[in-house]
Formats: structure tokens, C-alpha cells, sequence
């Protein structure tokens, strides 16, 4: 320990050895999760958040606005749900943006996190979950379809920590509708 800072080693750690069905060699070292909360009063330079809750609630008010609907996506949401039930609307919408929207994956500085604006995508049919997921929630808002955003982690690799708020934990964006 020096003034503020800490410094971890790991000095000469055993040699990993190859086990049928063990964990990845990644998993297999110890992990050290951190945030940081500056004093009262300082700007923090990184964002971090002392709870799930308030993570969600910035991610939630961060990409908010990229979910909404222009005409063009309004035109074609009612289009495909035309003079069909609700739950029929769901399924054509969501197939319609699982279709001919192309998969391309952008998991890299914020595009890891924050979607494209759904005119975007919807314009260009191209994105990664994260921008198909947007587009698909501003069809079914334009139809009066509440939906909301799940974050999940695919790779297994990681669970989420009750004490620390950390996005890394989520590679995956997907969309849960309201029934």
C-alpha cells in the first residue's frame, strides 16, 4: 500500500495443467472486481455505480432515446403487424427484424454498450444484438407493445456480484416483452 494505491502480485502461480471437462484456464485464477466511488464533491472520471439498480437505471436513461420510433420504422412495424392479434404482432415484428436485419457483430469501445440509434439500423439493416434489440423495441412501442431490456451474460464465464455493478459482466442484449 502506497498513499492511495494498492498493488496485487501473483507470483509464481502453478502450472495449468489440461483436466477433461475442467474450467477454463481463465477461470481458474483468482479475479479481483473493483469500483470506484470517488469523495463527495468529485467528479468521478469513470462511471460507477454503487448498485444494480442504479446501473440499470443509467443504462435504461442512456439508451432510452435510441429506441425511438422514426416513420419509417412506424410505417413498417404497422405494415407487418397489420390486422393481426397481439401476440401474432409480436412474433411478425420480431421475425421481421430477425430476418432482414443482418448480424454483425461491434463489441468494442462503447459500441460493446451502447446501441445504435434504431432509424440507423432500421436504415441500414445491419447491427449487432444491441441495435437489433433497439429497432425491435421501437416497432413494438409503435404499436403500443411495452418492452424492456435484458442484459445477460452468454459465455458463462462470469456471474454477476451481488456487491459489485460491473457491465462487463453482459455480452448479450435481448428484449423481454410485457404480457
Amino acid at each position: 500500500i502506497e498513499g492511495s494505491s494498492y498493488t496485487w502480485e501473483l507470483l509464481n502461480p502453478a502450472p495449468i495443467e489440461f483436466e477433461a471437462q475442467a474450467a477454463e484456464p481463465s477461470d481458474r485464477f483468482p479475479r479481483l472486481l473493483f469500483t470506484a466511488i470517488p469523495p463527495a464533491g468529485v467528479a468521478p472520471k469513470v462511471v460507477s455505480f454503487s448498485s444494480w439498480d442504479q446501473f440499470a437505471a443509467r443504462y435504461s436513461r442512456d439508451i432510452a432515446p435510441l429506441s425511438e420510433p422514426d416513420e419509417a420504422i412506424k410505417r413498417e412495424a404497422a405494415r407487418a403487424a397489420a390486422d393481426l392479434d397481439w401476440f401474432a404482432k409480436v412474433r411478425a415484428i420480431a421475425v421481421l427484424v430477425r430476418n432482414d436485419v443482418r448480424y454483425v457483430s461491434k463489441a468494442f469501445g462503447t459500441a460493446g454498450y451502447i446501441p445504435r440509434a434504431s432509424g440507423e439500423t432500421f436504415s441500414s439493416l445491419w447491427g449487432d444484438c444491441k441495435d437489433k434489440g433497439t429497432l425491435l423495441r421501437a416497432m413494438l412501442t409503435s404499436q403500443g407493445i411495452e418492452s424492456y431490456v435484458t442484459l445477460i451474460g452468454m459465455n458463462g464465464r462470469y456471474n454477476a456480484s451481488d456487491r459489485v455493478a460491473v457491465n462487463s459482466r453482459f455480452d448479450h442484449f435481448i428484449v423481454a416483452v410485457v404480457v
